[in-house]
C-alpha cells in the first residue's frame, strides 16, 4: 500500500490537475457520511465503511475510481520492462555484452556484496562491482559513520525479482547504461556501535523494498554506477530506450570513431554523425546518462 501511495503523488506530480479530481472525491465522501461518525472514535469511520450500505457504497466508488489508476501504473511499468527486455535481446544478438541472464546474475551477485559491505563497514568485497567513483563514495560515508560510532545494520532476507526497466546504447560521448528494479526483503537499520541503541530506521523486515541501479558498461564489464528509489520505476519504465548502435557498429568494424563536438563552454556534446537528419531534435533524453569524462558521484 505505501508503495502503492508513493506511486499515486508521483502519478499527480505528472498530472497536476489530479489534485482537484481527489480532494473533490473526498469532499463528496465527507459530505455523505453521517455527523455521528465523527463524533465517534477513530475506529468508527472503518466500521460505518463495512457495515453500513452508504458506506460500503461509498468505498466501492472510491474503490471503482482508483482502480484505472492502479491499473495503468501496473500494465504501464510491466510494458516499460517487456520493451528492455525484448531490445536487450536484440541488442544481443550483435553485442553480447546485453545478454540479460548474465547481467541479471552479475547484479544479484553485486547486491550480495554491496549489503554485506554495508554491514561490515568495508567494500572492498564489492569493489569489482562498482566504479571506482562509485565505491570511494560509498566507502567514504562508512569511514564517516565509524568515526561517528554507528554501525549500519544490513540484512538481506529474500532477493526477488531483478528486472530491466531502461537501457542506453553507447554512443561518442556516453557509456552503454542498463536501469534494473530489484525487489527484496531486506533489513537495513543503523545503530550506535557502544551502545547498541538503534538509531535510525527498525529491526523490522522491509518486505518488497524497491531499488533501481544503474549499471554502465565500462572496461568490458558492468559496473554499478548508482542507487535510486524505487519509486522512480514508473518513470523509466515510460521513457524510450535509446537503441542506436551506430557508434559501436563503426568502433567494432575497425572504422574510426567520430570525434567529439565541443561546445562553446568547453563541454563535450554528442558526435556530429551519432544521430541521422530524420531524428527529431527534440526527441525525449534518458533518465540516466554516463559521461566518459565526468560522471556523478
Amino acid at each position: 500500500m505505501i508503495r502503492f501511495a508513493k506511486s499515486i503523488f508521483r502519478f499527480i506530480d505528472r498530472y497536476p490537475l489530479t489534485p482537484f479530481f481527489m480532494v473533490a472525491i473526498v469532499a463528496g465522501v465527507c459530505i455523505l457520511l453521517p455527523p455521528d461518525v465523527y463524533a465517534g472514535p477513530g475506529g468508527e469511520v472503518l466500521e460505518f465503511a463495512i457495515k453500513s450500505r452508504v458506506g460500503r457504497i461509498i468505498f466501492g466508488i472510491l474503490g471503482i475510481i482508483l482502480l484505472p489508476l492502479f491499473l495503468y501504473i501496473v500494465i504501464a511499468e510491466w510494458l516499460g520492462i517487456r520493451k528492455t527486455r525484448k531490445d536487450l535481446d536484440n541488442l544481443a544478438v550483435t553485442y553480447p555484452c546485453f545478454k540479460w541472464i548474465p547481467l541479471e546474475m552479475r547484479i544479484r551477485r553485486g547486491v550480495e556484496a554491496m549489503y554485506g559491505g554495508w554491514s561490515t563497514g568495508d567494500l572492498s568485497p564489492a569493489r569489482a562491482f562498482l566504479t571506482e567513483d562509485y565505491f570511494e563514495s560509498q566507502q567514504d560515508i562508512l569511514d564517516r559513520w565509524r568515526d561517528e560510532g554507528k554501525i549500519n545494520v544490513t540484512d538481506i532476507r529474500k532477493l526477488g525479482k531483478v528486472q530491466p526497466l531502461h537501457v542506453v546504447v553507447e554512443d561518442g560521448s556516453n557509456y552503454s547504461t542498463v536501469t534494473a528494479k530489484i525487489t527484496m526483503d531486506v533489513v537495513d537499520y543503523m545503530k550506535d556501535a557502544e551502545t547498541g541503541e538503534i538509531i535510525k530506521g527498525t529491526k523490522e523486515t522491509h518486505s518488497d523494498r524497491d531499488m533501481l541501479w544503474t549499471m554502465i558498461y565500462e572496461n568490458e564489464t558492468w559496473l554499478l554506477h548508482s542507487i535510486g528509489d524505487g519509486d522512480e520505476s514508473l518513470a523509466f519504465a515510460r521513457i524510450t530506450n535509446t537503441v542506436d548502435t551506430r557508434y559501436l557498429d563503426r568502433v567494432s568494424s575497425g572504422r574510426a570513431a567520430p570525434e567529439l563536438v565541443i561546445a562553446g563552454d568547453g563541454s563535450e556534446i554528442a558526435p556530429v554523425d551519432a544521430m541521422s537528419d530524420d531524428v527529431a531534435a527534440d526527441e525525449e533524453t534518458p533518465v540516466v546518462e554516463v559521461s566518459r569524462e565526468k560522471r556523478n558521484h
